[in-house]
């Protein structure tokens, strides 16, 4: 018995010395971002990935928060909740919260700041004005592609073990300056020239592992430097190969996932549970998650501009931030979408608020007036159930006392916007009511062409100089 025990481990242990290729990760976060089994560096590779760019687009380069009151804390929070602490948690927690969207919604970064702001200290104030001098523009990749340069991004791998191509060009990147964002020219010369030699290696002469591993890092260098197509290109092919030979393919699918959102008409809902859902569940203890959550969350908050995202997406979110196998990375994860449909909410509110108490008679006469705060109304009412739903599935973790007082201030915010819709179906009515009033007595309340109606719809926004900055207290 002893003899066949033996033979049995030795048999084990020797088709794991003689496949390598089969038994070791290649394309999980895990392998990319940690040194000797351990996500110390980890830590070190977001502070690079996501602080930069905070300071960037929240402080001018000042070093302090630009953003005040409850936002400021919120982040503050969230940054605290990975480990940080003063300026740099509020940095990191900002990042995280999708400002760097908003700002590259249109705003800027005055204006994500102030929106951000204004999101989670509720009122009624008009800070956004939509009676602006165009109509809803189509969708461009292009300039999706570039706004991306203001939104959170993955890290350069911290792992520098790999075949001789992988080596020679992390080598190169020790070269980049970790005191500006991936975006500035320096250090997209240098994440092009490793993209490149990588390209150019010859795969045939590598085995599957190497293969593997030099796919999925020319995905992400081809992220780093916004080349969305090619991205999606390298990260099919780590994935392709990976499932062939049964290996886990976490990193390639969150950057084949969020690469595609970057298409005009892609199928968000089949992305999201084919790749992002895989991305999060296969390597449920890796504690990059709540960023992987800002980065594919920040790319969908972009396409509620052109239309094509829509409430439910975000739902899809919150049933696989809730699952119980990622653990305390489930709080954050929430956390981050509940800000992102408070946003919504606002967004929702003020476009109503705008639009049905604008003094331009020619908005205000229009029927595509009548139909666009219509379907904010609605837009509303179904962001209100899902924030709700969110909220429920966040309290019932097993929360820590700080958590719990957070979700209790989330619930306080949701309370006044679901509030708030009784004034704003007034609002509509009021406007129905108006045109309604204008047709009886004969008007002409025809649609205007395209090139004087004045709406901007879902698309670029512009800050109001009504934005209040002593808002009021965030209950």
């Amino acid at each position: 018995m002893n003899k066949i025990i033996c033979w049995f481990f030795s048999l084990v242990l020797l088709f794991v010395v003689i496949s390598p290729c089969y038994a070791g990760e290649v394309a999980t976060f895990e392998s990319f971002y940690t040194e000797s089994s351990s996500w110390l560096g980890f830590v070190l590779a977001l502070m690079g990935a996501v602080i930069i760019g905070a300071i960037v687009y929240f402080t001018g380069g000042a070093g302090s928060p630009f953003v005040a009151g409850h936002a400021a804390t919120i982040g503050t929070y969230i940054g605290t909740f990975l480990g940080y602490s003063g300026v740099v948690a509020t940095n990191v927690g900002l990042a995280l919260l999708g400002g760097g969207a908003i700002a590259a919604g249109g705003l800027g970064m005055a204006g994500g700041a102030a929106l951000l702001t204004a999101v989670l200290t509720f009122g009624t104030e008009i800070v956004l004005d939509y009676t602006v001098n165009k109509i809803s523009t189509a969708y461009s990749q292009a300039q999706f592609v570039e706004q991306s340069k203001q939104m959170t991004t993955l890290p350069l791998p911290i792992n520098t073990d790999g075949p001789d191509v992988y080596e020679a060009a992390m080598e190169q990147l020790k070269q980049i300056d970790t005191q500006a964002p991936y975006s500035s020219p320096h250090n997209q010369n240098l994440i092009d020239a490793a993209f490149q030699k990588v390209r150019i290696s010859n795969f045939e002469k590598l085995n599957d592992k190497e293969r593997i591993q030099l796919y999925t890092f020319a995905a992400l260098l081809a992220t780093l430097k916004n080349d969305y197509v090619e991205a999606k290109t390298w990260a099919d092919r780590a994935i392709g190969l990976a499932r062939n030979v049964r290996v886990k393919r976490t990193l390639p699918a969150l950057i084949y996932a969020a690469s595609s959102l970057y298409e005009p008409g892609i199928d968000i809902s089949i992305i999201t549970q084919n790749y992002f859902n895989y991305a999060i569940l296969a390597e449920p203890d890796n504690p990059i998650i709540p960023l992987m959550f800002a980065v594919y969350l920040d790319r969908i908050m972009y396409r509620f501009n052109d239309g094509l995202a829509k409430e439910h997406h975000l739902r899809e979110l919150v049933d696989i931030a809730s699952r119980k196998e990622i653990g305390k990375q489930a709080t954050l994860s929430l956390i981050l979408i509940a800000v992102r449909y408070f946003t919504r909410l606002k967004l929702e509110q003020q476009a109503i608020s705008s639009l049905s108490t604008t003094q331009n008679m020619t908005v205000k006469n229009s029927p595509k007036t009548l139909t666009t705060v219509k379907d904010s109304l609605a837009s509303y009412g179904k962001l209100l159930i899902g924030t709700n739903r969110v909220l429920e599935n966040l309290t019932s973790l097993p929360l820590e006392k700080e958590d719990k007082q957070k979700a209790q201030e989330f619930w306080n915010l949701y309370s006044q916007y679901e509030r708030d819709k009784t004034r704003l179906d007034g609002m509509v009515a009021d406007l129905e009511n108006y045109q309604n009033s204008l047709q009886s007595k004969g008007y002409d309340t025809t649609d205007m062409t395209q090139s004087n109606y004045p709406l901007f719809i879902g698309g670029t926004l512009l800050l109001s100089v009504l934005v209040v900055l002593g808002l009021r207290k965030f209950r």
